[in-house]
C-alpha cells in the first residue's frame, strides 16, 4: 500500500488500536468488573470462589481504563462485590484513596 505524500495509513488492527488508545482518544470508558473498590480500583480478571482461584479473562484492559479520561466501572449491586481491599487489581484507580490522590497510571 502507498501513501500519498504527507498523508498517513494503519496497516492493521494492532496499530489503530495502538494510536487510538496511546493517543489520548477515549473520553469515557465502559468497563464490566467482579469487583469494585471504594476508591474506583476495579478486578475484572480473577476471584476467589470457595477457596480456589476461577479465572474470567484473560485482560482487564489496563491500558484502556488507565488512558481515558473518565471510566465507569458496571458491575452486578451485590454487597460482596463493593470492597475494601480487592482480591487482584486489574485496573487502578485511586488506590491509596481519593483524598489521597495516588492514583497509578499506566
Amino acid at each position: 500500500m502507498k501513501a500519498r505524500s504527507g498523508a498517513s495509513y494503519y496497516t492493521g488492527t494492532l496499530e489503530v488500536t495502538g494510536f487510538v488508545i496511546h493517543g489520548g482518544k477515549f473520553d469515557v470508558v465502559f468497563i464490566g468488573a467482579l469487583e469494585v473498590g471504594t476508591y474506583g480500583n476495579a478486578n475484572s480478571t480473577i476471584v476467589e470462589v470457595n477457596g480456589k482461584q476461577r479465572r474470567f479473562t484473560e485482560s482487564g484492559r489496563n491500558d484502556i481504563v488507565s488512558l481515558a479520561k473518565k471510566t465507569v466501572i458496571m458491575a452486578r449491586r451485590e454487597k460482596r462485590k463493593i470492597k475494601e481491599r480487592l482480591y487482584y487489581v486489574t485496573s487502578p484507580g485511586y488506590v491509596s484513596g481519593k483524598d489521597g490522590g495516588e492514583h497509578y497510571y499506566l
